[in-house]
């Protein structure tokens, strides 16, 4: 068959695309901030839980979310806005996503022990 080759500067984007060939049951996104906030001045803004009937919901859900995201959390960073357009192809193919702060435990992170955000079909 036809090999593809994907270039990929964003670590968010090269971990997008293995998620797309590997097809796991989570793929935990991890930065320096909690989650995806509506407002990044305001952390009570966090967006703890984006879901749907179907990933169609679900994405159209990211869209409207990603209406809110501006700027990166630092220099280099794609930012929420590039974060959640990298994970739409891991959820169209049935992957949960999680951005998470990396001060905590993965475990936490999956478990919801620990503020984060959490994409899904519900």
């Amino acid at each position: 068959g036809q090999k593809r080759i994907v270039e990929c500067i964003d670590n968010d984007e090269t971990a997008s695309v293995i998620s797309t060939l590997v097809h796991p049951k989570y793929l935990l996104i991890l930065t320096s901030v909690k989650g995806i906030y509506l407002d990044q001045k305001d952390p009570t803004t966090l967006v703890e839980k984006v879901e749907g009937k179907d990933a169609d919901e679900v994405i159209a859900n990211i869209d409207e979310l990603q209406k809110h995201c501006f700027g990166a959390s630092r220099s280099g960073a794609g930012g929420a806005k590039t974060k959640l357009e990298f994970i739409k192809e891991p959820i169209r193919q049935g992957t949960t996503v999680i951005i998470a702060s990396s001060k905590y435990r993965i475990s936490d992170a999956i478990k919801g022990n620990c503020p984060r955000t959490i994409f899904r079909v519900r």
